[in-house]
């Protein structure tokens, strides 16, 4: 149980990445806090407990620009100040440059960018001042790890996806400061690049003729043959890489992209 005593807050918790990054991390004895906008982060949260793990279920919508400074202190004044902060929270807005509107512009702007800004201003005071409290008793402190969730995206671009693509990008700007800034305190900062995951947003849409989350199956199948896997990948694949960077085992690496894809061998489109 290599996470034995660390605190893991995780945004998005509820469902997809989050929810089996929630389990893989309670699984190696972290206590998850888990953070969704509804009921789901409470049904992880149960699912954990009833398997031996440690969670609490900490309910909030984090886009209001003072939400994630609030989550941080909740989740300090509960269980302490969280050492494993995975944001995984987010969704998709797609539209063709031309039809695309601001509020699909900025609401991708908000939840993929601005709000792991907002969280991770809210978490390094309390980060540096770990740092600082031990130096005068000849201590090191323990690697704290900031983990944000990219895309393919971010790399390629994809049509119908200038919003989502151009917020990936900047959070993976975001992470190399936040690595460059932490690293004197012990703060380590990186980010995953994921492909195509097994989720609600790539699953295959139950009826083929109308819009909303979901691929259609042509469309699935391309993603799928575009990789050097031949399949897209499963939430529990993903946590791995997660998990990795919330590890020790990822000490000494900071400031990176640690791309999931199954070899992606095309553009992704």
């Amino acid at each position: 149980m290599s996470l034995a005593g660390k605190i893991a807050l995780i945004t998005g918790a509820g469902r997809g990445i989050g929810a089996a990054t929630a389990r893989r991390l309670a699984a190696e004895g972290a206590t998850v806090l888990a953070n969704d906008l509804d009921e789901s982060a409470f049904q992880v949260t149960q699912s954990i407990k009833a398997t031996g793990g440690k969670s609490q279920s900490l309910v909030a919508d984090i886009l209001a620009p003072e939400a994630p400074a609030q989550l941080v202190e909740q989740a300090i004044n509960e269980c302490g100040t969280p050492d494993i902060l995975v944001h995984c929270a987010g969704f998709t807005a797609d539209d063709l440059l031309e039809a695309m509107d601001e509020v699909q512009w900025s609401s991708m702007l908000d939840i993929h960018l601005s709000v792991p800004f907002r969280l991770a201003q809210a978490l390094w005071p309390h980060w540096k001042a770990q740092a600082l409290e031990a130096v005068p008793r000849q201590q090191s402190v323990s690697p704290r790890k900031f983990i944000v969730i990219s895309s393919v995206a971010a790399l390629f671009g994809n049509a119908g996806q200038a919003n989502y693509g151009a917020a990936k990008a900047g959070s993976e700007g975001l992470i190399r400061t936040l690595a460059r800034e932490g690293g004197p305190y012990n703060i380590l900062a990186n980010a995953v690049r994921f492909g195509s995951i097994d989720t609600r947003l790539t699953a295959i849409r139950e009826d083929q003729r109308k819009g909303g989350p979901g691929l259609g199956i042509v469309q699935q199948r391309r993603f799928a043959a575009q990789t050097a896997l031949r399949r897209i990948g499963t939430v529990e694949e993903a946590s791995g890489a997660i998990y990795f960077l919330a590890s020790d085992d990822s000490n000494y690496v900071t400031g990176q992209t640690l791309e999931v894809s199954g070899g992606l061998l095309g553009i992704f489109s």
